[in-house]
């Protein structure tokens, strides 16, 4: 046992004379190195040898087995015991250090937000390599046998603890964050529920403005950015969506423009619309401006609502307004959109100007179309073709009543009713007047016919070269007249036929149609036999 105890003293003193050439070297409390894990990374780590802490507990317990120490050993054993619980503490420190430095220095770069902690623990290392200068007085750098060593690794640990403290509270924020940030694509398109995640983000920030955390303004204005991105996508895919189906008014995802609706009413025998066609435009505008204003109304989250200092303490809100512009920039949706609507107003108008033409059904009067039209039948008929085509259109009407544009909503159920009796008495008005001047023009006709059958039957082309020569003339003029006459008796017959296709009531005096043509016939057969 004498003989090993020797031989670990001789083993022990030629260490110790090693590290008092080294002595230097292993007064530094911090040393810096290569990360294991990743040779390329220096890191610091604790200046204190394992050895040291097998040298104070290995002469405690020779000096427990009555072994004698030589004094430069004792020595070492006593400084090196003296160094531990420091040893100790910065190491853990360090370590910590180290640790919270690769959860910031990554993908996130959050290091600016701490940047006043991980400045204090820097300004600490430097002590520990070069000496310093505080309040004009020079500071020796620290070293392990330092007076205030002690107090200056208490410093350092509570500054590495308030660093890894803030990292924490960061993290959990930025985890809270990117989960809210990421909700947004899959948030109802609404103001409210979208100022909701928002608002929570804004709360986040908050807790950290109050924490103390630095460079607050440059992280929030990239999360500002982030969530611009997401917001103009939403704005774009609700845009394109409503200008390819823009009937839809159903609550959906991506909702629709709020609908415009419109009633067709009369009002002292004036058919008018609620709201007129100014106002509709209005509306339609103010509703698809309230839709994207759905995104662009929402606000930018903000690093300084509790900033007292801050100047812009009451500016007026800042909100995402900018999209407008970068989505104008970069996609033709919004112009797309515009199209859209001016398509839907043109048409608008069209249709309600459709109903508000029915006006001239009150401000009409028959004596003035009988004095328009006069006794020209083809003008009679194209009226009474139009009429019973309009009467058709509003027949025609969509039984719901309503009719849509886009999400202009027309309502027209209080007129129509009251269009269509005023339609079927201006009909019945219209055939009457019609029939009484169609009976008066085949009285005509038959008046005609008959005084020319009588003439040409009465002529003779025998005797007085003046008698004979004045039947041949009434003959070639009754020949002229026939192809005239013809298109009269068809004129006459399309003329009862449509009449009848619209259900008039003939008179008990009506002379029919086939009377007349049945007199041209036999005035042609007539004329024919004169001719020969």
């Amino acid at each position: 046992t004498d003989q090993f105890v020797k031989a670990g003293r001789k083993n022990w003193e030629k260490e110790l004379t090693v590290s008092r050439n080294k002595e230097r070297l292993s007064s530094y409390l911090i040393a810096i190195k290569n990360d294991p894990t990743s040779p390329d990374i220096l890191i610091p780590t604790c200046n204190y040898q394992t050895n040291q802490t097998n040298l104070f507990k290995e002469v405690r317990n020779l000096k427990h087995l009555n072994f004698d120490i030589p004094p430069i050993i004792q020595k070492m054993a006593d400084d090196a015991a003296s160094k531990y619980p420091h040893a100790m503490r910065l190491n853990a420190a360090l370590r910590s250090y180290v640790y919270v430095r690769t959860l910031i220095d990554g993908e996130l770069n959050l290091t600016m937000l701490v940047q006043p902690q991980l400045s204090a623990i820097q300004v600490s290392m430097t002590e520990c390599f070069n000496s310093t200068t505080t309040g004009g007085r020079a500071k020796p750098r620290m070293k392990w046998d330092s007076k205030s060593i002690k107090t200056w690794v208490s410093s350092f640990t509570e500054e590495v603890f308030t660093l890894q403290e803030k990292v924490e509270l960061l993290l959990h924020t930025i985890d809270t964050v990117n989960s809210l940030i990421s909700s947004l694509p899959k948030t109802p398109f609404s103001t409210p529920l979208l100022s909701s995640v928002l608002s929570s983000l804004q709360e986040q920030i908050d807790q950290l403005s109050l924490s103390g955390f630095s460079n607050l303004s440059i992280w929030v204005e990239s999360l500002n950015s982030r969530i611009k991105e997401i917001l103009t996508e939403r704005l774009s895919t609700a845009l394109t969506n409503w200008t390819s189906n823009p009937n839809v008014q159903a609550s959906s995802p991506d909702a629709s423009v709020l609908p415009v609706k419109v009633e067709i009413l009369i009002q002292d025998q004036t058919i008018l619309s609620s709201p007129s066609l100014p106002a509709i435009r209005q509306h339609y505008l103010s509703n698809f401006y309230s839709f994207i204003a759905t995104i662009t109304s929402l606000p930018l989250l903000s690093s300084s609502r509790f900033d007292v200092l801050s100047s812009t303490k009451s500016a007026p809100l800042e909100t995402f307004s900018s999209i407008i512009p970068t989505l104008h920039e970069t996609s033709p949706v919004l112009l797309n959109a515009y199209v859209t609507i001016n398509t839907h107003l043109k048409e608008t108008t069209e249709y309600i100007s459709t109903w508000l033409s029915y006006q001239s059904l009150w401000d009409m009067s028959m004596e003035s179309i009988t004095n328009l039209l006069g006794d020209d039948i083809k003008k009679w008929q194209q009226l009474l073709v139009e009429a019973r085509t309009a009467r058709s259109t509003l027949d025609n009407s969509d039984d719901s009543s309503t009719h849509s544009i886009g999400p202009v909503i027309i309502m027209y159920s209080k007129v129509q009713n009251k269009i269509n009796l005023k339609f079927d008495a201006w009909q019945k008005s219209l055939q009457t007047t019609f029939g009484m001047i169609l009976l008066s023009s085949i009285k005509t006709y038959m008046d005609k016919f008959t005084t020319a059958k009588q003439t040409l039957e009465s002529i003779s082309l025998e005797g007085a070269t003046t008698t004979i020569i004045d039947g041949v003339t009434f003959i070639q003029q009754m020949k002229q007249s026939c192809k005239m006459w013809a298109k009269e008796a068809s004129l006459l017959d399309s003329s009862e036929t449509l009449l009848k296709k619209q259900r008039f009531v003939f008179p008990p005096t009506w002379i029919h149609s086939t009377i007349p043509c049945s007199a041209f016939t036999d005035f042609e057969t007539i004329l024919a036999r004169r001719m020969k």
